[in-house]
């Protein structure tokens, strides 16, 4: 789908078989609980699978997402149907060949590719008792409905976002800021769920910061995603791109100014190239500070306050990252605290370690993926109660 081989490798790869192994690892953790209800009554309180589990997965990542939903449904003593996306499906074949050399039982994985068609089948099938969804809050709501109108399988939705990346003044270091303010935010092109697209700026530092982020950018590498060299790929395919360029000209007519246009910069002809931009001075009502663009369109914005830069900050109907950068501890512990995002990184940035929950809260969906608090998700509570004699 175009994303440089080194990010391939280094994270897309990398941190899917860690997420198989850590779950693998965590199979003979997982306890059941006793309740002592009186002299002579015990309850056993079981954990026990739902049965299919329906996982619709995103173009972005596949391989990365697809472990993160595999792993704890397996683990929870489900079978899996995988459904990736169309742009994006040869890899989840080669996880199901591996799946059967490794010795899992047939059909406890299965993979089925196709087009929107496939993934509406599988959230509507009566067979089916969870689905667990990466994409666009679009197909999230006909999912949900699906299943309202099936038989009310469990429904996880992980959707889009509006990531604020808040720098404030007292940074305690601007220019590892900068890098992995741009690092972040044009990696896989942009087409990541919580890229840091909104840009926060404390207004004594926004016009040198936003002159090193744009230097940075600039600097960026775009070429060949099988060249080591390479930065940013190609974008998924021709729709994807002509959306972005949509809603960057739109921006434009709302007023925005794009102070690096990658529209005007030199790429490759064959493929759906496009160079990073950073728009500065945006509207926060605007379409380009509201909308996910996913592509590589970074919107620059200031404030001067603490309360303003929250208020920004949550000022979408996402939340499901945020990023802060200051030195000073209560600050950060009150802005934290304040922010409507589930993954909040400060004074850098985390990879997709297994470890932690990934999730948002408003539109960005609902229900964690990654860690032990995933397998809830693909199992429910049974109660068996044992009375004794004496």
């Amino acid at each position: 789908m175009g994303m440089p081989i080194r990010l391939a490798e280094e994270l897309e790869i990398n941190f899917a078989i860690d997420s198989l192994r850590w779950y693998g690892e965590a199979a003979d953790k997982l306890y059941d609980e006793l309740a002592h209800l009186g002299d002579n009554v015990t309850a056993m309180i079981s954990r026990t699978p739902l049965g299919v589990v329906g996982a619709i997965l995103p173009w972005n990542a596949p391989a990365m997402i697809g472990a993160w939903k595999l792993g704890p449904a397996l683990v929870a003593g489900n079978s899996v149907v995988l459904k990736p996306a169309e742009d994006a499906s040869l890899v989840c074949l080669r996880i199901a060949e591996l799946a059967l050399e490794a010795g899992l039982p047939e059909g406890v994985l299965q993979v089925v590719t196709g087009d929107h068609k496939a993934g509406a089948a599988l959230s509507a099938h009566h067979d089916v008792d969870c689905i667990t969804f990466t994409g666009s809050g679009e197909v999230g709501r006909k999912i949900m409905t699906a299943a309202a109108n099936s038989n009310l399988k469990r429904v996880s939705l992980e959707l889009g976002g509006k990531s604020a990346n808040i720098v404030f003044a007292d940074a305690p270091d601007l220019a590892m800021a900068a890098d992995v303010s741009v690092g972040f935010m044009f990696g896989n092109q942009g087409q990541v769920c919580e890229a840091p697209t909104r840009l926060l700026v404390q207004r004594a530092i926004r016009d040198s910061f936003t002159e090193e982020v744009i230097k940075r950018t600039r600097a960026l590498t775009i070429g060949n995603p099988l060249d080591l060299r390479t930065d940013l790929g190609p974008i998924v395919n021709a729709g994807q791109r002509t959306q972005i360029l949509a809603r960057m000209e739109r921006a434009e007519k709302e007023g925005v100014r794009f102070a690096l246009d990658g529209r005007d910069a030199k790429v490759p002809e064959a493929g759906f190239y496009l160079a990073p931009s950073v728009a500065i001075d945006v509207d926060p009502k605007s379409s380009l500070a509201q909308e996910e663009i996913f592509g590589p369109v970074l919107s620059v914005l200031s404030f001067d306050s603490i309360e303003e830069a929250i208020a920004l900050a949550n000022g979408t109907r996402y939340g499901l990252g945020a990023s802060i950068w200051s030195n000073n501890l209560d600050n950060v512990l009150y802005i934290a605290k304040r922010l409507v995002a589930g993954n909040i990184n400060v004074n850098g940035v985390t990879g997709p370690v297994v470890e932690l929950p990934f999730g948002g809260f408003k539109e960005s969906g609902f229900g964690r993926d990654r860690s032990l608090h995933a397998i809830d998700k693909y199992s429910d509570l049974k109660n068996v109660v044992i009375r004794t004699a004496r």
